[in-house]
């Protein structure tokens, strides 16, 4: 015969555990209701037909749709939000039923117009699906009361941890049929299995959890109970992790529990903690809704709305796992960062350039496949314009895609072996779950909202993962305070915040509604009982733990700020009101880890090994900093500026991250107008422009190219930004179409490609604007910027306006005259040279011409590349005060100022120190 151990908190595990100190255990099982349900149902031969939760709430929006007239209480929010009122009434409907509800007595009108719809929607349910929606928790529990009519499960003893009237009363009258079948239910008078009389803050606490009980002594600060405290969540399990390595080496193992509570993510941190500490992994399970794969759904699905949000394309492209080809990522995500919108011109363009590049390197297959995946998975969406339903079949049309992709991904051959891939197959899964809510949806489109609200239950399944195995020696682990049902020596409760506490809300139901079904002996369990029974569940790790316990504590959880937990809020009003009792029995995890104090525990010491200290000169082997086969004007002024960047980019490949962030502030701003204008004088070219109409024009084109260009400007809240933006530029192309006018200068090219050379290096430049002049034929260059009036001027003046002198060098050619240059700055209007005939009417800056400013980059580029040959890398901004002076190599080379703000790679160096 069997004996069953039930309680509340026991699903994620029970300590003690049977088998502590035994070498085999037969005929009793610990188990949570969750787990005695199934045990039940093997046991009386009850096929296990439970459905999903989000199957279940798809046929409550369907019966819900049937019943609503427009006048019922929850029609308005069925209106606006269909899937959470469901998911809300059904979560109601289960409660009814835990508590014993006769929903034939229900659907008669004097018990009230809600109860009465609870009875009229399973009346509805019978006729739509049999039931069908109707297979959770309760109706289970319904089925074994009636097979308990006629079969015994053949359980000898049912001991219950928490109090019979704990249990709704559907489980109370499957605990009386028990009885009536031969089974002996008892419970437990108390989880307190000794009298820990020990004078200690712990057996204090003991006694503050006994309202009666009068507290005479104050707390110690002996370390019995302790709070840890601590700033972040990888402080808290840095701390965690020194406490349980030091407690390992003092008691047994089996004797320490861990409760590993709250936020679910977290627990990855106190495992790595632990590895890093060298303690025995208590092994960790995890069950996630974020992982890639699982993603590739519900961002698909964001995906169909237009114009499309740039930034859900960038985390779709961002994938570790995508149905998209890597290279067609990278490329699509670069052109997000020059042009956050969908199929910009910068968008096809790379496309475009991708599929040319594959099909020299890799033939037409490999183009076709990036083609392929861009129609299937990108451009083939059938999307509907913002604020629109999406039709039913179109997103039943994509779940199949996720589904079909995800199902040949299953199993994989690798190395000759087939392997199974479990993130896989429960992606595939998900794609069919969701498929199954889509059929049983009974409107023929589905709201934005709805539609998320579908998603996360689905995502809410979650994919688990185990990401470590139990090593021998490790420490016992629980999922839940009430778990600790016995005698332990030691507690440690991780997330002891009050974010981890399960606190009932108020009651939906009236007390006249209340009263009413109570009539029919359906009894709901109040708050106020639920709220007791859970504190006392919270109690267990006091009551039980016999040495010490310890309350884990981060003030900050992934930048949510915590509250602290009910039970230490009880603990401190009771035995510590002060600040300074709460100061003894309080440890910060910092100072646990970094200083001795009575009640610190000895940290493995562990060496940091440093960087290697900042210094100027970097001696490599010539061969690894030969020139490149051509250079840009960034690239030159990357080399020229400091070399041990250029080296770090170029040489040796240490790239940035792949961008996954959209540009921002002047960045976007003139990333747009660069856009914006190039394509305004490419319509135009060879015309004669006007002011008035180039600005007319350029507001059309801006109000156009925003869900391509642009998107971001489209967000609810950037309506100001917008407005600025579009007044900025239309405000710059009347000005300088102007001063183009003034001048008797016309567009020759934008965004042209130039070519020549540095040394014996090719070079080769894309340039704003290009103009030429009617009258002579001569040529001259703009540069567009947005902001850094005062940058650019200094630049000027300086002879450092390395980018201006290169675009003259190589619109030069080899012959002269150099083509004046200058910049043209948005957002006030502004243009900056320092020729003066040659853009009347511009800003004046007193300095050196291109000519000289080009010898002075040629001689720079000479002395930096001999220090190169010699294999001596330079970085000429190691300390603080050599950041306020810019560099130059060679005789009167090129001064340019520190790069250091901008620079990735300031750890080689240690400019990033200061």
């Amino acid at each position: 015969m069997l004996r069953i151990i039930l309680g509340h908190g026991l699903d994620g595990g029970a300590c003690p555990d049977v088998l502590l100190g035994k070498a085999a255990v037969a005929g009793i099982q610990t188990v949570g209701p969750s787990g005695f349900l199934h045990r039940l149902e093997l046991m009386l031969g009850i096929p296990s037909l439970s459905s999903l939760e989000p199957v279940r709430v798809a046929r409550f929006v369907r019966a819900l749709e049937e019943v609503d007239d427009g006048n019922q209480f929850f029609s308005s929010s069925f209106r606006t939000d269909a899937w959470r009122t469901a998911r809300k009434l059904l979560l109601l409907r289960d409660e009814l039923f835990l508590a014993g509800w006769n929903r034939h007595a229900s659907t008669r009108s004097s018990k009230g117009a809600r109860l009465k719809f609870f009875g009229e929607v399973e009346e509805c349910s019978d006729r739509l699906d049999k039931g069908a929606f109707s297979s959770g928790t309760p109706d289970r529990l319904q089925k074994i009361l009636d097979r308990l009519e006629r079969i015994s499960p053949g359980i000898s003893h049912l001991e219950l941890v928490d109090p019979e009237r704990a249990f709704p009363v559907l489980w109370q009258r499957i605990f009386k049929k028990l009885v009536d079948r031969g089974t002996e239910v008892i419970e437990r008078s108390s989880v307190l299995v000794g009298s820990f009389q020990t004078a200690s803050d712990l057996d204090l606490a003991r006694k503050a959890l006994d309202p009666s009980a009068t507290i005479e002594q104050g707390v110690t600060g002996d370390g019995s109970l302790l709070r840890l405290k601590a700033r972040s969540l990888a402080e808290a399990a840095e701390g965690t992790a020194a406490v349980i390595r030091e407690l390992v080496g003092k008691r047994e193992p089996e004797t320490i529990v861990l409760i590993r509570d709250g936020e679910p993510r977290t627990h990855l941190f106190l495992e790595s903690a632990l590895l890093r500490q060298g303690v025995p992994l208590p092994g960790l399970v995890s069950r996630s809704a974020y992982r890639p794969m699982g993603q590739v759904l519900p961002l698909l699905l964001e995906l169909a709305w237009e114009p499309v949000d740039p930034d859900l394309l960038v985390q779709f492209l961002s994938l570790s796992e995508s149905p998209i080809p890597r290279r067609l990522r990278r490329a699509l995500l670069r052109a997000l960062h020059e042009a956050p919108g969908y199929r910009s011109r910068t968008w096809v363009a790379k496309v475009e350039e991708l599929v040319e590049e594959l099909r020299k390197q890799r033939g037409d297959e490999a183009a076709d496949k990036a083609l392929t995946a861009m129609a299937d998975w990108i451009d083939g969406i059938e999307r509907v314009p913002s604020g629109a339903e999406l039709r039913i079949e179109v997103a039943r049309t994509l779940a199949r895609k996720v589904e079909e992709w995800a199902g040949k991904k299953v199993f994989v051959v690798h190395e000759g072996e087939k392997k199974f891939d479990p993130v896989a197959r429960a992606v595939q899964d998900q794609a069919r779950l969701f498929q199954s809510m889509l059929e049983l949806h009974p409107r023929e489109a589905v709201s934005r909202l709805d539609l998320r609200r579908m998603m996360q239950d689905v995502l809410d399944t979650g994919i688990q993962l185990d990401l470590g195995t139990r090593e021998v020696g490790a420490i016992q682990v629980v999922a839940d305070p009430g778990a600790i049902i016995g005698e332990v020596s030691t507690v440690i409760w991780w997330q002891c915040v009050g974010s981890s506490a399960k606190v009932p809300g108020p009651s939906f139901w009236t007390e006249n509604e209340v009263a009413a079904l109570k009539e029919d002996d359906c009894l709901l369990q109040d708050p106020k009982s639920l709220l007791l029974a859970e504190a006392e569940r919270w109690a267990r790790p006091i009551r039980c733990a016999r040495d010490q316990v310890i309350l884990v504590q981060p003030e900050q959880v992934f930048s949510d700020a915590q509250e602290s937990h009910p039970l230490w809020n009880e603990l401190a009003m009771r035995i510590a009101p002060e600040d300074a009792d709460q100061h003894r029995l309080s440890i910060d995890a910092e100072r646990l880890l970094k200083t001795e104090s009575p009640l610190a525990v000895k940290v493995v010491g562990r060496v940091a090994t440093g960087l290697p200290r900042p210094k100027i000169g970097w001696l490599v082997d010539p061969q690894h900093v030969q020139p490149r086969k051509k250079e840009s004007p960034s690239s030159l002024e990357w080399l020229l500026a400091c070399p041990l960047r250029w080296t770090m980019r170029y040489k040796a490949k240490l790239r940035e991250p792949l961008i996954q962030v959209l540009p921002e502030g002047n960045l976007f701003y003139g990333n747009l107008a660069h856009r914006l204008f190039s394509e305004y004088f490419d319509n135009h070219d060879g015309e004669v422009l006007n002011p008035e109409e180039a600005s007319r024009e350029i507001g059309r084109l801006f109000d156009e190219s925003l869900p391509r260009e642009a998107a971001p400007l489209l967000r609810c809240g950037m309506e100001r930004e917008r407005t600025f933006v579009r007044v900025k530029i239309v405000e710059a192309m009347g000005e300088l179409i102007r001063r183009l006018c003034e001048s008797d200068y016309r567009v020759e090219s934008t965004e042209a490609t130039y070519s020549g050379s540095i040394g014996s290096v090719a070079f080769e430049g894309r340039l704003d604007l290009v103009l030429k002049r009617e009258r002579d034929g001569n040529q001259a260059i703009l540069d567009l910027k947005w902001s850094g009036v005062g940058s650019k001027r200094l630049a000027l003046q300086k002879g450092s306006a390395l980018q201006l002198a290169a675009y003259s060098h190589l619109v030069k050619g080899a012959s002269d005259p150099w083509p004046p240059t200058g910049y043209f700055i948005l957002p006030a209007p502004g243009l900056f040279s320092t020729h003066t005939n040659e853009f009347p009417g511009c800003t004046v800056v007193e300095g050196p011409a291109e000519p000289i400013v080009w010898g002075s980059i040629e001689r720079s580029h000479d002395a930096v590349r001999r220090d190169l040959d010699r294999g001596n890398v330079i970085a000429p901004f190691v300390d603080r005060e050599e950041r306020k002076h810019p560099s130059g190599f060679g005789d009167e080379g090129i001064r340019l100022q520190a790069p250091c703000r901008y620079c990735n790679y300031r750890t080689f160096c240690g400019a990033g120190k200061d």
